[in-house]
């Protein structure tokens, strides 16, 4: 003697698109949050490590606000793009 049984559509679980691939994280994303996050650590680092060794409020103030306008954004997007790099070939 066998039993058959057939699920009940209310167990019945429905697989879509989304579920099925890994959705690609976005670039800009990355891109963004690194370049804002880079420049804040240059001007807050530098400027704050010249201020403690100088004592010199506006050279402290003009060599963060240079290094952060100048060299926040370029290392901010090759950091960004390495760790979207990353996690896309990680999955």
């Amino acid at each position: 003697m066998s039993i058959t049984t057939v699920p009940s559509p209310s167990v019945a679980v429905s697989v879509t698109a989304d579920d099925a691939e890994p959705r690609e994280p976005k670039q800009s994303t990355y891109v963004i949050a690194a370049v804002i996050i880079t420049s804040l650590l240059f001007f807050f680092g530098l400027g704050g490590a010249l201020l403690l060794f100088t004592g010199e409020v506006p050279l402290a103030v003009g060599v963060a606000l240079f290094t952060a306008f100048w060299g926040g954004p370029g290392f901010g997007l090759m950091a960004g793009m390495a760790l979207y790099d990353l996690r896309v070939h990680r999955g």
